[in-house]
């Protein structure tokens, strides 16, 4: 860590180098973060939040206050925008890696790292402007399709596409894989994935700290197919093992720098029918830590508005599968479904499958807000039906109720919010 002056504007930077990334803040209001490629992560300046993705796209977030109430906004920038912020960055970081070589930076403190270390490590981060980051977004492209949507829990997770598209893909309120059609990779295919996949991130692979097994629901994979494409991602990865206190963990940890918890992977309640228990025991034999299936409502009726396949008792008995395999769960409930017409429904049907699901504390519940286009399905017959949206306000309160009807106790899930608006890969 590095703390000095910068002396041609008299600002206070910090310079923090750690193993997987590097973050500079300037006058404790500004914050930038790169992968140890030296591609922007993240950033915090003019009060908003900037993430990056791997495709170059960055999504800002910041509140306003209106009639006296806070409300989160989150938008894309547009392309000219995105320009003016990244180019403002480096240039940024290239008028402290000057100073630094010229000798001008003056410490605060005895710094714990020499400059000429922290020279070093920034001078990859100076590879970068806005033409090479636009130019990774296109190799990004020939080795991912785009990744429609991760868990929360998984945002800082490597993304591994045995599969393209969605098996089923008729959601009238989804549209992340509208026009991508299904297919399974075979497994020499996969395994030329995965080391495309291992030369992009490079040394930003540091950040990772899962597998997602992807893409949507890839555990529809037949389980004769899927098994070898869980023992390339086992050849390919060092994962740490279960069961681990936590001193043995660290220790390990500090053996294995380049490693990950665990596998991860959406399954939709329908398509589990297929799998047996042994299928799942199987799978956790291969390092599947967590299965996140997309309940959304108790209601068989809501369920049908969503042309979502399969019923609630489906979910219920694909988790009893599940963890008797030895797997934990993440449920995802959608608040807001049906609005006001059905919002007594949702909340008394939900809350009694939560309930048979016995979900446990090392499991999660997350709620997800409903964000639908107009022109999808789901919001034509919305439309129809004389439905009206509910409020954000509303949608907490309806949280409250599914999670009073459901009463988990002390020993049940976790619970967060699964905003779709806030992913970027």
């Amino acid at each position: 860590m590095l703390e000095c002056i910068l002396p041609e504007t008299g600002e206070q930077v910090l310079i923090n180098i750690r193993w997987e990334a590097i973050s500079i803040a300037i006058d404790a209001t500004t914050v930038f973060t790169f992968d140890r490629e030296g591609r922007l992560v993240g950033a915090y300046l003019h009060g908003k939040t900037f993430r990056r993705g791997m495709d170059n796209r960055v999504l800002a977030k910041w509140r306003v206050r209106e009639d006296g109430k806070q409300r989160r906004i989150r938008q894309y920038l547009p392309q000219e925008e995105k320009r003016e912020l990244l180019t403002a960055i480096y240039q940024k970081v290239a008028q402290i890696f000057t100073a630094l070589s010229t000798g001008q930076i003056v410490p605060i403190s005895s710094p714990a790292l020499s400059l000429d270390t922290v020279r070093e490590d920034l001078a990859p981060i100076l590879r970068y402007d806005f033409s090479r980051l636009e130019a990774e977004r296109r190799q990004f492209y020939q080795v991912y399709r785009p990744v429609g949507i991760l868990p929360p829990d998984q945002y800082a997770t490597l993304v591994l596409q045995a599969t393209e598209g969605c098996s089923y893909n008729r959601c009238t309120f989804c549209r992340f894989y509208k026009d991508i059609p299904f297919r399974i990779k075979e497994v020499a295919e996969f395994r030329q994935h995965l080391q495309a996949v291992q030369r992009f991130f490079g040394r930003a692979l540091r950040l990772k700290k899962s597998l997602f097994f992807g893409e949507a629901n890839a555990l529809v994979i037949p389980q004769h197919r899927l098994l070898p494409l869980f023992d390339v991602v086992n050849e390919t990865f060092t994962i740490c093992p279960e069961g681990l206190s936590a001193e043995a963990r660290k220790q390990w940890k500090r053996e294995h720098p380049l490693s990950f918890r665990g596998i991860y992977a959406f399954l939709d309640a329908f398509s589990s029918r297929k799998k047996r228990v042994e299928d799942f025991q199987a799978l956790k034999a291969r390092n599947l830590r967590r299965v996140y299936i997309g309940l959304e409502t108790g209601s068989n009726r809501l369920l049908q508005l969503l042309h979502k396949a399969g019923t609630a008792q489906d979910a219920i008995e694909a988790v009893h599968k599940i963890k008797a395999g030895g797997i934990a769960v993440g449920i995802i409930v959608m608040l807001g479904v049906g609005g006001d017409l059905f919002a007594e429904t949702h909340v008394e049907e939900t809350g009694a499958v939560l309930r048979e699901m016995h979900l446990e504390e090392d499991d999660l519940l997350y709620f997800s807000p409903l964000v639908v286009s107009p022109d999808l399905g789901y919001a034509r017959e919305a439309n129809r039906l004389g439905i009206r949206p509910l409020t954000e306000e509303e949608m907490e309160r309806q949280k409250e109720a599914i999670l009073q009807a459901y009463q988990p106790g002390p020993n049940g899930p976790r619970v967060s919010l699964y905003d779709i608006q806030e992913f970027i890969y």
